[in-house]
């Protein structure tokens, strides 16, 4: 038999290939700062640096699309139309399954990890993939960034928290910032599991800290008022009425101090204490925060995720007065000195006095932040204390194909005559379709020497 011509050139070798499914969750003018958009570069670049033969394929919203991070040649992007309120984005994209085929094109490039970074979806995301394409082999892990919890949601008269834990179940990891989300998820999950499922969600659900990326506690000379940053966005959980009320007050005793924001609905203009600022790109935001701030605030009462505003300040030693009750004493321990006791408007007033009076006391302050801040790199936290990323690349733990079965020696034989060959080529081959599954056979092919995987398809070493 004649050896069949191949169109293509050979190509790196990609072991894995990855899907990263988005979770966006704020204006469009503020997409920059979301907490996907700022979390996923620190991940996909560990992960790059680590494993040279993984490949990710990175959902971007379209508007972001421009303002994308550069990355190596083992990261793709799809861009796709997101909705920018938060509860169009969560309840229409994922059952816009037609959006998503077009999008992904998942029948003809079979992924072999999805990373969910939205629960919401995932329960639709897996049934998809895995009902609808060739693939039956996939592991799934994922991300929490937001959890739709009462304390979180007051005021939503629906929420989409059983959809969470939906999703959840999906997968056999899902990330959350802090022992305190865990244990606040778990407590709310009780309303709708059994003990056999409340079991799985205490196994499933991992605290993945965030991390911070450069440390720079070089001191600063800081002239005239003093800057305080409120950073978060504006809810009941924030606290930002709090806020507001307390400045006020103290504004009357003292006026030798400033509140900036950089969220245009937390307006803190109108008040002669406030200032709302812009910095449309993340640089020139971090430059800010090094060049002109001397105290972040925190004030949420209900409800906590692990902060990024609060970490990007910390990283650049600037000390942050936050609540008690919530993740931040697991953040910063429980003797850190500018801790007060949740929603106590006088003990808050007193912590910022405290600092604006005292620059030896801010800066031992600072001087105690350093050890703790130097243990919570990105790299660190995401190798050391995350998934178990050696498991995950270990193409003996993934589902496959008992060895030799029809379709490995099919699949094989196909590869074995056209050199390379790539996902599409090789489906129409085996005749491939929703109800014959490709996965568990692809991943017994990984085990083989003489293939080499690549992100189009696959190459016959022989």
């Amino acid at each position: 038999m004649s050896k069949k011509k191949s169109l293509y050139k050979s190509q790196n070798e990609y072991q894995y290939r990855m899907l990263i499914y988005p979770n966006i969750t704020t204006d469009v003018d503020e997409l920059w700062k979301d907490s996907y958009v700022k979390l996923l570069p620190y991940i996909i670049n560990t992960l790059c640096k680590k494993y040279h033969k993984l490949h990710i394929t990175y959902m971007l919203p379209k508007k972001l699309y421009n303002l994308k991070p550069r990355f190596s040649n083992q990261v793709d992007y799809l861009a796709y139309e997101v909705p920018s309120n938060p509860n169009k984005m969560r309840t229409s994209f994922s059952f816009d399954s037609n959006t998503f085929t077009k999008v992904t094109d998942y029948k003809n490039n079979p992924y072999d990890i999805v990373y969910t970074h939205l629960p919401e979806h995932t329960l639709q995301l897996s049934n998809l993939l895995f009902n609808d394409g060739i693939s039956d082999g996939i592991r799934m892990i994922g991300y929490l960034h937001w959890a739709e919890t009462p304390r979180a949601n007051k005021g939503l008269l629906k929420r989409m928290l059983l959809m969470n834990f939906g999703g959840i179940l999906e997968c056999e990891e899902f990330g959350v910032n802090s022992d305190w989300l865990k244990e606040y998820l778990l407590k709310n999950a009780k309303d709708w599991f059994n003990d056999k499922k409340m079991d799985e969600l205490t196994k499933i659900l991992q605290v993945h800290q965030l991390g911070v990326e450069k440390i720079d506690f070089t001191p600063k000379k800081y002239r005239g008022k003093k800057i305080l940053l409120w950073n978060h966005r504006v809810g009941s959980y924030t606290n930002f009425t709090m806020m507001c009320k307390a400045m006020s007050k103290l504004y009357k005793k003292r006026q030798d101090f400033e509140v900036h924001t950089t969220y245009k609905k937390a307006n803190v203009s109108r008040y002669k204490w406030g200032r709302n600022v812009d910095y449309p790109t993340n640089e020139e935001y971090q430059k800010y925060l090094k060049d002109k701030v001397y105290l972040h605030l925190n004030t949420f009462k209900s409800y906590s995720a692990w902060s990024i505003s609060t970490t990007d300040c910390l990283a650049l030693g600037i000390p942050t007065i936050t609540p008690t009750g919530l993740c931040y004493e697991e953040m910063l321990g429980d003797d850190y000195p500018l801790l007060y006791k949740q929603n106590n408007m006088d003990e808050f007033i007193s912590k910022v006095e405290m600092i604006l009076d005292s620059p030896k006391l801010r800066n031992q302050v600072v001087e105690k932040l350093k050890p703790r801040l130097n243990k919570m790199k990105w790299r660190q936290q995401i190798l050391s204390t995350w998934i178990d990323w050696e498991n995950l690349f270990d193409a003996n733990q993934y589902p496959m194909v008992g060895k030799g079965t029809v379709k490995e020696k099919e699949a094989t034989k196909k590869i074995r005559e056209y050199k390379v060959i790539n996902h599409y080529q090789l489906a129409k081959e085996l005749k491939l379709g929703s109800l014959t599954k490709f996965g568990k056979t692809r991943n017994r092919l990984r085990l083989n020497p003489k293939i080499k995987f690549t992100k189009e398809g696959y190459e016959w070493l022989g």
